[in-house]
């Protein structure tokens, strides 16, 4: 099942530094945000949440490494590191975000990884050409991205950005497809948005029934 409402996992940080993210999260948009202790996220956590923000941990990277080597959701979920100053984004994480700035401001920073629904393209395929054909190239899509997103950090992403740029664009990513082409045109300003649009699309298909090999469209 797919859980349409945004659901966030804020974990760690000051009673204070939780109460704000929550505060600028739920103000104006109907989240769910739950203030979690680590150990819950690694050992209990659900349902999957649609992001995990960390909020001023000792060791993000160490944490993030944690939570993914559990398995199922938790290697996909797009996890943000938050801090008081700029920070490089953490090993295992995949962006980063100030904790110190507006609610409006965080606000807009979240959003950018929390996009109403990312198979809603896929799902109106589904309508047309079957729920069995749309979801066997979803899957195959799912692969591609993860093995395009792996090699971005070494550059070899820009040789398949046509190619994932096209396919998610059939399928009704258009996010995904309008990041990835820029990125094959030669933007390398688009490299960040290209590794955002495909982390949030593969952690929605994992979060369809919490199995790599058992995707199901229909929420």
């Amino acid at each position: 099942m797919l859980f349409k409402q945004p659901f966030i996992h804020v974990v760690g940080g000051t009673p204070a530094d939780r109460a704000l993210v929550a505060y600028a999260l739920q103000r104006k948009t109907i989240r769910s945000v739950a203030c979690l202790d680590a150990q819950y996220v690694i050992n209990v956590a659900d349902p999957p949440p649609s992001l995990i923000l960390l909020i001023a941990p000792p060791d993000p990277a160490a944490l993030a490494r944690n939570i993914r080597a559990v398995g199922g959701w938790r290697e996909s979920v797009p996890i943000l590191a938050c801090a008081r100053q700029p920070i490089a984004i953490p090993a295992g994480c995949d962006g980063a975000l100030p904790v110190d700035v507006s609610p409006d401001a965080l606000e807009l920073l979240v959003d950018d990884w929390m996009p109403p629904d990312p198979l809603a393209g896929a799902r109106r395929l589904e309508a047309q050409f079957g729920q069995d054909k749309i979801a066997a190239l979803v899957e195959r899509l799912r692969r591609e991205l993860a093995e395009a997103v792996r090699l971005l950090d070494d550059s070899g992403a820009f040789y398949h950005a046509h190619t994932i740029a096209g396919v998610a664009g059939t399928l009704g990513f258009g996010a995904v497809s309008e990041a990835w082409r820029r990125l094959s045109e030669g933007e390398i300003d688009a490299t960040a948005d290209a590794r955002r649009t495909a982390r949030i699309a593969i952690a929605a298909i994992d979060r369809l029934e919490k199995s790599k090999r058992n995707i199901r469209l229909w929420s």
